[in-house]
């Protein structure tokens, strides 16, 4: 059985590069031939022909949709770590080319973009363009012949929005395997929380540095490091007067990012429209809490002992400084080991691969 492990995401992502490196790992693990092809190894124009949008739009729709064609015909799956505009475009082409042998596993982590296309994201306005690109992702995910959601709450979307494909659960894993040194960093503050996050309108990265100000005082003059781009114009202004307290990073290792997690008092994830949350579990496997939305999906990830806030509401200091206090930091790791362990995603991916196969007749 051949399987073309297609990366199509943007190599930028912390997240999406940690979710393909497992899904590398553990199909490595399995009886089946494996190739990859790298988002790198698709694009094929190297200058501009009129613009920088009309240049993407010529890449990710055509060529690079057209190479991972040419590609998968010796395959037997094909299978993508994201729903990308160049991943479903070329679903469709597979479809218009009546390559049937080939079957295609999807990854779904949420479909926040189809929602905000149609509306249901009241604030969020998206252009003709990308209404266009949510409507084909739509079409394109009606081919797949298995749909892996990343979580319930992205089940929920998938079956909603496509109803007519196969759609299974398979969580995310976190990594338990920390190899970084338990030697206290003492160029690190010894009071500090931590937020990973861009900004982005899915995340609310001003609302967790306002909570953030909040906190500061009452923990005793805490700072916050952000691993993430600069400071935006509107989150600049709500630091005033707390900027020698605020540290940004970028471009972490795994194991410097750890090093952060590990010597941190807490997490801070404060994000609207998320498909699954990494940076709870990463924080949790260390023994120390999230600051997450009282939401559903958030709840799905982070269980019981997290800490959480209804989204708009009035910031209360001292339930949460209290509730901080309370935190059992043992249940916090043994359940994000016990529940997202690697071993755990490999079993249950396979499981869902040999279902798959078996009920195809591949």
């Amino acid at each position: 059985m051949r399987i073309l492990l297609v990366e199509i995401h943007d190599r930028n992502s912390w997240s999406m590069r940690r979710y393909y490196k497992s899904i590398l790992e553990s199909l490595q693990q399995s009886n089946y031939e494996i190739k990859i092809v790298k988002n790198i190894d698709l694009k094929v124009l190297n200058f501009n022909l009129i613009s920088p949008r009309i240049n993407y739009y010529l890449e990710s729709w055509i060529f690079k949709s057209m190479n991972i064609i040419r590609i998968s015909r010796r395959n037997d799956i094909l299978y993508f770590t994201d729903t990308s505009d160049a991943g479903v475009i070329s679903l469709l082409l597979h479809s218009f080319f009546k390559i049937r042998h080939i079957k295609v596993v999807t990854t779904t982590h949420d479909l926040y973009g189809v929602l905000a296309s149609r509306n249901k994201i009241p604030h969020v306005r998206i252009g003709q363009m990308g209404r266009l690109l949510q409507s084909l992702i739509v079409l394109g995910l009606n081919y797949s012949t298995l749909n892996l959601a990343v979580s319930n709450e992205a089940k929920r979307q998938s079956s909603s929005l496509i109803p007519n494909i196969r759609t299974k659960v398979l969580h995310n894993p976190i990594h338990t395997d920390h190899s970084y040194s338990k030697q206290v960093n003492k160029s690190l503050p010894n009071n500090f929380a931590t937020l990973i996050m861009e900004p982005d309108w899915r995340k609310d990265r001003d609302s967790s540095i306002q909570l953030w100000v909040e906190l500061h005082k009452a923990l005793n003059d805490l700072y916050l490091i952000i691993v993430g781009s600069p400071l935006t114009e509107k989150e600049s202004k709500l630091i005033l007067n707390f900027e020698k307290y605020l540290i940004i990073k970028n471009h972490l290792t795994e194991n410097e990012l750890n090093e952060l997690y590990s010597q941190s008092r807490f997490n801070i994830f404060l994000s609207k429209y998320e498909g699954f949350g990494y940076p709870i579990l990463e924080a949790n496997i260390l023994g120390k809490p999230s600051i997450v939305y009282n939401t559903r999906h958030f709840k799905e990830i982070g269980g019981e002992d997290n800490i959480y806030i209804d989204i708009d509401s009035k910031i209360e200091v001292g339930w949460l400084v209290n509730s901080l206090e309370l935190v059992n930091t043992d249940r916090l790791k043994v359940r994000a080991k016990n529940l997202f362990s690697i071993e755990e995603f490999q079993s249950r991916q396979i499981y869902l691969l040999n279902e798959m196969i078996k009920s195809e007749n591949i």
